[in-house]
């Protein structure tokens, strides 16, 4: 049985992750990929405790403990769910993995690239996604989805944040959509929802005919 392939999903927030996950989930059904869908914070039990207190706290976390939740909850997600299901020859697709600590506790809360790195060798050992989708927002965009979505929805911690720290998250992003490492794949988020969709899908397909 050949290994499965990992794939991450990252952005600043209201870039359409979600949304996305799902129907990535269905198109790879659709090509006989047997398929887990997951998240960070989250994917275990004890993540979707950390996912709770990460989230949804109100005592005013630390960035240096919110770094040390976040790989405490990724040591669980790698060891008992990401690579067993990659064993068995699955496909996992992961809403937000590494990027995320690096945008959002790294650039948005200004914690030192080194600690971050060396913090991560030191607790997921170099794992890294097979591929990673990043979709690329403009300030405006997010801006706008923001205002949306916060006349309907529930807003975690991180989405109460300051503009200029959502900017320095969303910077991260559109640098990261912007590397010429080979596993990093750029979707323009910006357009209507159909044309995304096509947009990743197309991605999607290169990966599974790539194999």
């Amino acid at each position: 049985m050949s290994r499965g392939l990992f794939i991450t999903l990252e952005s600043a927030d209201g870039a359409g992750k979600t949304t996305a996950r799902g129907y990535i989930l269905d198109h790879l059904k659709a090509r006989g990929k047997e398929v887990v869908c997951t998240r960070e914070p989250g994917g275990t039990p004890f993540g979707e405790e950390m996912r709770s207190i990460l989230l949804h706290s109100d005592q005013g976390i630390l960035p240096e403990t919110e770094l040390l939740l976040f790989y405490a909850a990724r040591i669980e997600h790698i060891d008992k769910v990401i690579k067993p299901a990659l064993e068995d020859g699955k496909w996992v697709i992961s809403d937000r993995f590494e990027e995320s600590t690096k945008a959002y506790q790294g650039a948005g809360a200004g914690m030192s690239t080194s600690i971050i790195e060396k913090i991560s060798e030191a607790s997921i050992k170099g794992f890294v996604p097979d591929a990673t989708l990043v979709l690329d927002i403009t300030e405006e965009t997010m801006r706008e989805r923001s205002q949306a979505r916060d006349t309907i929805e529930t807003v975690d911690r991180f989405e109460t944040e300051s503009w200029q720290f959502k900017q320095r998250v969303r910077e991260y992003f559109e640098n990261l959509a912007q590397s010429k490492e080979r596993r990093i794949i750029q979707i323009d988020a910006n357009p209507p929802i159909d044309v995304v969709q096509k947009n990743i899908i197309s991605a999607i397909d290169q990966i599974v005919d790539s194999r």
